[in-house]
């Protein structure tokens, strides 16, 4: 079996994708929520870690059309830290297929 990893299980998507792995008998990994993937090393570590074959990236910062109004430079960054971290520690690790959304 392989080792799937589903970042952002607690929105929307994420957890619409984490129910229907779950009906199709897979058990996937969860991120533990203090795991910041702004921050490189802890994504290195996470992915590093658990070695999965398949990773389904869905997470990101989002706040609503106030907070994205009110610091859109902000969000830009975090989302971007969040997925080329995400991104290049798949590809460190060789991660054998990745759907980022």
């Amino acid at each position: 079996m392989k080792t799937v990893l589903v970042t952002g299980v607690h929105g929307l998507i994420g957890n619409s994708v984490y129910k229907r792995i779950l009906k199709e008998g897979i058990s996937p990994l969860v991120l533990n929520p203090k795991i910041d993937l702004r921050d490189e090393h802890q994504c290195d570590d996470l992915i590093l870690t658990h070695k999965p074959d398949v990773v389904i990236h869905l997470a990101g910062k989002v706040g609503g059309v106030k907070a994205n109004l009110e610091q859109p430079a902000e969000f830009f960054r975090d989302n971007i830290l969040i997925n080329t971290n995400v991104l290049h520690s798949c590809y460190k690790v060789k991660v054998s297929k990745v759907v980022s959304v």
